[in-house]
């Protein structure tokens, strides 16, 4: 469930620098800690390398957890809660519940 989040959450964030889509960080029984990986660019134009290197990192984090940790998740851009909040358009208003709420309906299927 915490690989469908962490992936639905990268794969569907609204990408113009790539700083935000850059920053999501995974902890293992702490508070989420990395290096953020970020490609500098305008108008989406490293939105796919943005992706592919946050996720490479992330899911590795989560493929170390053993059984009895908790995995939390991270993101310190500090306009992270207006973007899922829906104040940049390009973004789906609570996303990451939004999120959470797909993992919930593949599980059930």
């Amino acid at each position: 469930a915490a690989r469908d989040f962490i992936t639905d959450v990268i794969d569907n964030a609204p990408v113009d620098t790539g700083l935000t889509v850059s920053s999501w960080k995974v902890g293992l029984n702490y508070k989420p800690v990395g290096t953020r990986l970020f490609a500098p660019g305008k108008l989406g134009s490293t939105a796919e390398a943005n992706r592919r290197a946050v996720k490479a990192v992330v899911l590795e984090r989560i493929n170390q957890r053993v059984t009895g940790q908790t995995i939390s998740f991270a993101n310190d851009t500090p306009y992270i809660q207006y973007i899922n909040n829906g104040e940049y358009l390009q973004y789906i208003e609570h996303a990451m519940l939004r999120a959470m709420d797909n993992v919930r309906q593949r599980k059930l299927l």
